[in-house]
């Protein structure tokens, strides 16, 4: 007996991939970080700001040459580089309320 309805289930297959894909989307962040983020410690708030703004830049090349630059809905790329270049610095991302 033939197999039929295959069409039918590749359809509800791809459906479920897509489905599954933007829920993970979802789940992940969407906002790029920021000083905001991170716990200042003992520096000054001027050390503070130069750590950030160096590492904005960088992470920002990162982002360009690695991810989709300013279209990366995720901030992936640029996220990744920015949270490493912070803590080389010696900064500790705060907890966040998951």
């Amino acid at each position: 007996m033939p197999f039929t309805g295959t069409r039918r289930s590749t359809r509800a297959i791809a459906v479920l991939a897509v489905a599954a894909a933007l829920g993970a989307a979802a789940c992940t962040s969407m906002k790029a970080y920021t000083q905001d983020d991170y716990d200042r410690g003992g520096v000054t708030s001027e050390q503070f700001y130069k750590a950030s703004r160096a590492c904005e830049k960088e992470a920002e090349a990162h982002g360009k040459e690695h991810g989709y630059g300013p279209y990366d809905p995720t901030h992936g790329a640029y996220n990744r580089m920015y949270d490493a270049c912070m803590r080389s610095n010696g900064y500790t991302r705060k907890k966040t309320a998951e």
